[in-house]
């Protein structure tokens, strides 16, 4: 309507107001657009050209979206460390036991052995400081931390020969492949298709693809509502046959059967439970050293004080890994505490983040953090052949 009575003699008044909604319509559309291309910066710097022309309210509450921002990076930029030592540190103790397994396999006394494996961790350390002193100090937080994030990086060339029961679609593959980088990379992750576009086989190509081409065969624990424990039984027959997955259900008695003729003996390479017997059992099934714990339905977890996430930082793993199919898009509380659940110990400062924002700030919040942290976090709607990078 408007574009209509503009081709028309109007008032100078209107004509100017117009001229002024057209700019400011441009300018947010650009600034949008800059957010979809996870440009940070150039987002920043409209944000703050936009702030200078506006007084009164506006202008404070671009202030405030400003200063979220550079909170944002300031988050970023301590996530990067923090995701730095655990690589680190994760790859110091590989070295170590690599080096002590050697060392008993030659017959050495234990002695030698905390020797060999103290100078093999020493090592790898020092190869470790030298390489971030010599890294690239310019560019955002943001840059950094992707780059960080993908710093090893192994292409899939075909799917795992184990996978049984049909083909991988390209935009799975896509997944499978992320799903690789997260684990070469030593990270959790967060794989949020929508519903009915195969996520539970994205996690079995990810296992198969382990077994097949890393030589780990778990044991690895999958979560899931009760209500779906059928499902995955089935996906799990059809897709993976050779795979040994113990179903952990059942009454008390049945489970603790099954904790002691099966688990214990460690010859499975998948256990498939409940979220009710992860708390009902937590003192058994902690003791295990679990490869992955993977989590469905895991929007389920938002509540990052509820019984069930306590539980779960009890247990033991190298990786995380937690599938949704609902989009986190009304509390950013809600998609913190999720990450929480990934890295605890770096996201403990969510609370403080959050705090000082107004309530029609939590969306943009949202949606800048979702691009910001895209690395962590895989989406793909039914209604696009691509995956969406929050």
């Amino acid at each position: 309507m408007l574009e209509l009575l503009v081709t028309g003699e109007l008032p100078s008044t209107m004509r100017k107001w117009y001229g002024s909604f057209q700019r400011e319509n441009d300018d947010r559309n650009k600034r949008m657009e800059a957010l979809k291309n996870n440009d940070v910066e150039r987002y920043r710097e409209m944000l703050i050209e936009q702030q200078t022309s506006m007084t009164g309210d506006a202008a404070e509450r671009y202030e405030v979206l400003s200063s979220f921002l550079t909170q944002t990076e300031e988050y970023l930029h301590k996530l990067g460390s923090k995701i730095t030592t655990a690589k680190n540190q994760q790859e110091v103790e590989d070295a170590a036991n690599a080096a002590a397994v050697a060392a008993r396999l030659q017959g050495l006394s234990e002695e030698e052995v905390r020797v060999a494996a103290a100078c093999a961790g020493d090592e790898v350390m020092i190869r470790n400081r030298f390489m971030e002193m010599n890294a690239p100090k310019d560019g955002s937080s943001v840059s950094k931390y992707y780059n960080l994030a993908h710093a090893v990086n192994e292409r899939v060339i075909r799917q795992p020969s184990m996978l049984r029961a049909g083909t991988l679609r390209d935009y799975q593959l896509v997944g499978l492949q992320w799903m690789l980088s997260l684990y070469n990379n030593k990270l959790n992750g967060i794989l949020a298709d929508e519903m009915g576009l195969g996520k539970t086989v994205q996690v079995m190509a990810l296992i198969a693809y382990l077994m097949e081409f890393k030589g780990n065969y778990g044991p690895h624990l999958i979560i899931v509502p009760n209500a779906v424990m059928v499902n995955w039984k089935s996906e799990l027959h059809n897709w993976l046959p050779s795979l040994s997955c113990i179903y952990y259900v059942g009454g008390k008695d049945q489970r603790s059967r099954l904790f002691s003729q099966e688990v214990l003996a460690m010859k499975f390479n998948v256990l498939v439970t409940t979220y009710e017997f992860i708390m009902y059992d937590r003192s058994k099934l902690s003791k295990i050293d679990w490869k992955y714990i993977i989590i469905d339905e895991a929007q389920r977890m938002k509540d990052r004080e509820s019984v069930l996430a306590r539980d779960l930082d009890r247990y033991r793993c190298q990786r995380r890994l937690l599938l949704t199919g609902t989009p986190l898009q009304n509390e950013l509380k809600e998609l913190w505490s999720l990450l929480n659940l990934l890295l605890p110990e770096v996201l403990i400062i969510a609370r403080h983040f959050m705090i000082g924002f107004h309530n029609h700030f939590k969306r943009k919040a949202l949606c800048i953090v979702q691009r910001m942290i895209g690395l962590r976090r895989r989406r793909r709607l039914s209604s696009s052949t691509d995956f969406i990078k929050f």
